[in-house]
């Protein structure tokens, strides 16, 4: 996978990104083995879904070249952080949706070649009963944001017009993400014709976990990684800035 320098980011022709997110799972009780599974990745700008003290193991990232930029650690479902190798500018804002099921969204603006990105973390609620069936209207919210893979207005750090990357757990596949594609994102993966399974329980195997970038960015190598500790893959993305 390639890497962006820090020297990239803050200035020059863009190059390729890795993007990745990986849901920890709050109670991981392995997040050391989860943490270098993380820094395996090699992705400049990782969102880590379920973040927590417990399920954070700080030292392991830091060892690894990956700085805490968003901390948003929580010890319920709802925490998340975002880490990379990069410089930026970070916030936890509050999400557009209401609902039993909600937790912030991690903002992250990065600045890359002669422009900027505004990394979006999420976990939207997911399609359990407890959710009270939110999932999608969260869906729209979140694509209410955006238009033409740009931020509409500005969000926490973001700045309107920026270029936007969405990763995270979005309780979501295939079409239901279609209010998303509509308004510019797209899974690369999906667009490719591969299928990911990123969670499973017994028999059930689903694909929640996402990366989503501008469509009219030039989407490269992607895949999913095994994450100790967690019934969750997670997903990386690389991606050209366009």
């Amino acid at each position: 996978m390639w890497m962006l320098s820090v020297a990239t980011s803050l200035g020059g022709e863009a190059e390729p990104v890795t993007f990745a997110t990986a849901n920890l799972t709050s109670h991981n009780k392995d997040p050391r083995a989860a943490a270098e599974a993380v820094v395996a990745a090699q992705a400049d700008v990782t969102v880590l879904v379920e973040c927590s003290r417990e399920s954070l193991a700080l030292d392991t990232l830091d060892a690894g070249g990956l700085r805490l930029l968003v901390d948003g650690r929580d010890p319920t479902a709802w925490g998340l952080c975002i880490v990379g190798r990069v410089e930026g500018e970070g916030a936890m804002v509050a999400a557009p949706w209401g609902g039993p099921c909600v937790g912030p969204i991690g903002v992250l603006r990065v600045p890359l070649g002669s422009s900027f990105v505004s990394v979006l973390g999420v976990h939207l609620p997911s399609r359990l009963p407890e959710c009270s069936g939110t999932t999608d209207a969260a869906v729209r919210k979140l694509a209410s944001l955006v238009r033409d893979g740009r931020l509409v207005a500005a969000f926490g750090p973001g700045q309107a017009g920026d270029a936007v990357v969405i990763a995270g757990d979005f309780g979501s596949e295939g079409r239901k993400l279609n209010p998303l594609v509509a308004v510019g994102l797209v899974d690369a993966v999906e667009v490719s014709g591969q299928r990911l399974t990123t969670w499973s329980l017994g028999p059930i195997r689903t694909w929640p976990d996402h990366v989503l970038v501008p469509r009219a960015w030039d989407a490269g190598a992607a895949g999913a990684f095994e994450l100790p500790g967690s019934n969750h893959r997670g997903v990386w993305q690389v991606a050209t800035p366009g």
